[in-house]
């Protein structure tokens, strides 16, 4: 296992372009690492909003060093407020993102949902999915949650779900 960080951001390659030949570490997010000083939102285990204060590069995978400003008790029991975080590209957004609020909508069959868009389990629920592939063998497209992409649901395209709501 390797190891090294950065404070300048290091020559990288999008990992939507598979292996990079040049051997630069590969960045998992959908658009360029946030800057170190700005603020993130780190999805992954809900940790939340936080500041970015380095690169690394772990086993030729390009992340970002994250100060949690307000960590969950569990992160805060397991490794003490003012711990960094390690998170890679596809478990952070920007905090300018569209957040999950409460707001207007209807019942759909997740068949008739476009991928890539929100839905919610039923009405008034709190946990925000994003629609994901069709997995033919599960015969059930995968939800991914918003605040925690590393849990995924899958769910009969018949299922009703919650579409509309204001973001």
């Amino acid at each position: 296992m390797s190891y090294t960080e950065y404070t300048t951001l290091p020559d990288y390659a999008f990992s939507s372009m598979g292996t990079d030949t040049q051997n630069r570490p590969l960045w998992s997010g959908d658009i360029t690492p946030p800057a170190i000083g700005s603020t993130v939102r780190a999805k992954i285990n809900s940790i939340g909003e936080s500041t970015v204060l380095a690169y690394f590069v772990e086993d030729g995978w390009l992340g970002v060093k994250v100060m949690p400003h307000n960590p969950p008790q569990w992160y805060i029991d397991q490794n003490g407020k003012e711990t960094a975080s390690h998170t890679f590209g596809v478990e952070i957004t920007y905090t300018n993102d569209p957040q999950p609020e409460q707001g207007e909508g209807s019942m759909v069959a997740l068949r008739d949902v476009k991928k890539g868009d929100f839905v919610r389990r039923k009405e008034g629920a709190k946990t925000t999915y994003r629609k994901g592939d069709y997995d033919r063998t599960l015969k059930a497209y995968c939800l991914t949650d918003w605040e925690d992409n590393s849990r995924d649901i899958y769910v009969k395209a018949d299922k009703l779900v919650h579409i509309g709501f204001t973001f």
